[in-house]
């Protein structure tokens, strides 16, 4: 699932979530964004996140995004191309990472689920924490040889 998901990435997925107002931030633009939240004291873990808005964007872009920082969101996406996917979603599965897992928490209703279907072009997008309601179970993905990293409980981290 990982490899098809980062094979797709590289497809059309942030072409055609452009058509609904989303980029991809540049690394400037991450350094950017991580430094104005972390003034009012939120801390962005590491690139757990894929996407903002254009008006987010242009006010990096001219330097003002201190003015708007409590309206700013940062956008998770999490694609499918495959043709067993209802329009609502229904069928879809995808992997979460701990640095989504913990944006989620520390920004709550900032931090949202873009949900694409590349073969259609339709999107949803979601509250991460509707994903407990939403979906039946969730998985994890594990890299054998990395014993330095930590396992953490979905149940645990999602008390928002």
């Amino acid at each position: 699932m990982f490899e098809s998901a980062k094979y797709h990435e590289k497809q059309d997925n942030y072409e055609i979530v452009k058509q609904y107002g989303f980029i991809k931030p540049s690394p400037e633009d991450r350094k950017i964004i991580k430094e104005t939240f972390q003034k009012i004291g939120i801390t962005i873990h590491g690139i757990g996140y894929d996407l903002i808005d254009i008006k987010t964007k242009q006010t990096v872009d001219n330097g003002s995004l201190g003015s708007i920082i409590n309206d700013v969101y940062l956008y998770e996406l999490k694609t499918t191309w495959r043709d067993d996917v209802a329009s609502d979603f229904k069928g879809f599965t995808f992997g979460i990472t701990e640095n989504e897992i913990l944006n989620s928490i520390t920004l709550k209703d900032k931090f949202k689920i873009v949900l694409l279907n590349g073969k259609t072009g339709n999107i949803s997008i979601r509250y991460f924490q509707d994903i407990q309601v939403d979906y039946s179970h969730t998985a994890y993905f594990f890299s054998i040889g990395n014993s330095n990293k930590k396992i953490i409980s979905f149940k645990d981290l999602i008390i928002i």
